[in-house]
């Protein structure tokens, strides 16, 4: 059974370390970066961004690169809801998407999840394709009443490690 997690022990100095490692060794073109990751979280919510840190006049501007959310599911632990994924289109096509959904799998193993569940736009291809090619399965498609848009639902099962017999 799985014990009920807490998003806001993920903004430890020490998480902070271990996410930037994973980015940084999983993402050739984040190396490049003189980036910082920031990490918020209350009781119910988790977000993570990277910015690129650049020099500006006398001082320093931070520029978003990309970030992500995790929002708990009513009632239970077994599930947590991905959602706000953006990369900001002057670092698009670099491969931070994918190293983002590596992310998402570390932190959800670590807390104990069993999946992930996400929505998307029908139409937003980039980022269907994106889950289609990190392992996400398409559950539903809904098209709404109000604007006509197609709407995908996607879940990811998070694989665990398996358990020692005697």
């Amino acid at each position: 059974m799985c014990e009920e997690y807490h998003l806001p022990d993920l903004k430890t100095a020490r998480c902070k370390k271990i996410i930037k490692n994973f980015i940084v060794n999983d993402n050739p073109y984040l190396k490049t970066l003189n980036m910082y990751i920031d990490i918020w979280a209350d009781r119910e919510t988790l977000r993570i961004s990277i910015f690129e840190t650049k020099p500006y006049l006398e001082g320093v501007y931070h520029s978003i690169v990309a970030e992500f959310n995790f929002n708990s599911f009513p009632g239970t632990s077994i599930y947590l809801v991905s959602s706000g994924t953006y990369v900001n289109y002057t670092h698009q096509g670099k491969g931070i998407a994918q190293t983002l959904q590596k992310v998402k799998q570390y932190i959800a193993k670590e807390l104990g999840v069993y999946y992930l569940i996400c929505t998307t736009n029908g139409g937003n291809i980039k980022q269907n394709h994106i889950l289609e090619k990190t392992g996400w399965k398409k559950i539903n498609t809904v098209t709404s009443k109000v604007t006509g848009e197609k709407n995908l639902m996607w879940i990811l099962e998070i694989e665990k490690e398996k358990e020692k017999n005697d």
